[in-house]
């Protein structure tokens, strides 16, 4: 957990959820390696990255840009941030020393879809390499409410092998790669959650992490018994925030709205947002109490509309009405 102080306001980033594990890797022989959260940080935040986290880049770096990076690139937990939506500037940096020559290895990823369907799932990605390297994957599912890091499956980028940067597995040339892997074995027929990690290896062969990203793969399950589980009320104003669970029994895509007393949506939490391992029998989400335009929202009842997709269809559920105090 990284705790900032902003005047007399507290800024805080957790690697992981209650519930959750924060993992840590090392290299071959124990050479190496790093916290999987503080790699993505120091990826998000610094030149190694490509600062991966300045969704805008205009050379500052927030809170909530950096929330967003990390649920995106740090795949091993999920990490939260208090406030849930907050501005404050964190980083700043000169874009102007951004050159080429300063540029990471790689940066620029993009996940098209985080929830995978299929006899045999693929899971679809693409990242921009920025200079000659040897670029490998490495596939991790869950099992027993943990990542089964010792069964993991490693392979080499192969695509263009005996190119002009050496003949070993693994070498590629500089340029936009677009890339399936396929999730065979048990995910194939039970569906869960599976870790791709993409790493980089030196000349010695020691591999280091560039970015690493959770998918779920649609089952079977029923997300009829889905349900919402939260406080029976809250203060925005005093800076408290809702945080409720909406349990369902299998990975999914959900959808969150606040509604008011009329049925009306006031505030759209997330769309189709894939859910993750937080090992609550769910999915975590807060609301600040805020309407999009940032203004608090007027006391009253209010209540959560969730709507879960499967492979199957959707399910809907709402909540029993909480107060905005």
């Amino acid at each position: 957990m990284v705790n900032l102080f902003a005047g007399s306001d507290y800024k805080i980033i957790t690697s992981s959820g209650a519930e959750e594990d924060s993992w840590f890797w090392a290299g071959q022989e124990g050479r190496g390696g790093a916290g999987y959260f503080s790699d993505a940080l120091l990826s998000g935040m610094s030149s190694r990255g490509s600062f991966g986290a300045d969704e805008n880049s205009d050379g500052a770096i927030t809170l909530t840009e950096l929330q967003r990076y990390l649920r995106s690139h740090h795949g091993a937990s999920t990490p939260h941030t208090y406030p849930e939506e907050d501005d404050f500037v964190l980083f700043r940096y000169d874009r102007a020393q951004l050159t080429p020559s300063r540029r990471g290895i790689a940066g620029q990823y993009l996940f098209p879809s985080d929830l995978l369907e299929g006899l045999i799932p693929e899971a679809e990605f693409s990242y921009t390499l920025f200079r000659p390297a040897r670029i490998g994957y490495q596939l991790t599912f869950q099992k027993n409410g943990g990542w089964d890091f010792a069964a993991s499956r490693f392979f080499w980028d192969n695509s263009e092998r005996y190119g002009p940067y050496g003949d070993a597995e693994g070498y590629l040339t500089p340029g936009r790669k677009q890339r399936r892997v396929r999730l065979t074995g048990i995910l194939a027929n039970a569906g869960g959650y599976a870790l791709l990690q993409i790493l980089q290896a030196d000349d010695d062969g020691q591999a280091s992490i560039l970015t690493s990203h959770v998918f779920a793969v649609s089952t079977d399950s029923d997300l009829s018994g889905s349900t919402i589980t939260l406080p029976e009320r809250f203060a925005p104003a005093g800076g408290e925030e809702l945080c409720f669970n909406i349990l369902h029994a299998a990975p999914c895509e959900i959808t969150v709205t606040i509604r008011d007393e009329q049925g009306g949506t006031v505030r759209r939490l997330a769309t189709r947002r894939a859910s993750r391992p937080e090992q609550l029998g769910g999915s975590s989400f807060c609301w600040t109490g805020r309407l999009a335009d940032g203004t608090l929202a007027e006391p009253g009842a209010y209540t959560i509309h969730a709507v879960l997709y499967d492979k199957d269809g959707q399910f809907q559920v709402d909540s029993v009405p909480f107060l905005l105090e």
